[in-house]
């Protein structure tokens, strides 16, 4: 069972998202539309409502590293491109960085890039 990360991070602090993330979670009570957790860890027990809207599926976390796969190659792809187009780039330089220096050079970046 995973929770979304933003919800996480609109509703955690620090110390909760890592007690959270090394925790064993279990569900105590259900509603209609949230479950009450329980966080258990060697730090405590942190128990909290969180709407059921908020809980990944199997399927969700499927297609979440799914579109970081995809979203992996197609950076991989724009390195690749830029470098054999005389940009001056290196790996892990930020896409609008990349993306920026292609649009100063004057070069049409491939919209399956982008």
């Amino acid at each position: 069972m995973r929770i979304k990360e933003w919800f996480l991070y609109n509703n955690f602090n620090q110390s909760e998202r890592y007690a959270i993330s090394i925790s064993y979670i279990s569900i105590k009570k259900e509603t209609e539309k949230a479950y009450l957790l329980y966080f258990e860890n060697d730090f405590g027990t942190l128990k909290r409502w969180i709407p059921k809207s908020c809980i990944m599926s199997e399927e969700d976390i499927k297609k979440e590293q799914e579109n970081k796969e995809n979203a992996k190659i197609k950076y991989e792809n724009l390195v690749k491109w830029a470098k054999e187009n005389g940009l001056s780039v290196r790996n892990r330089m930020k896409k609008v960085t990349i993306l920026d220096k292609a649009f100063c050079a004057g070069l049409q970046v491939p919209a399956e890039l982008i």
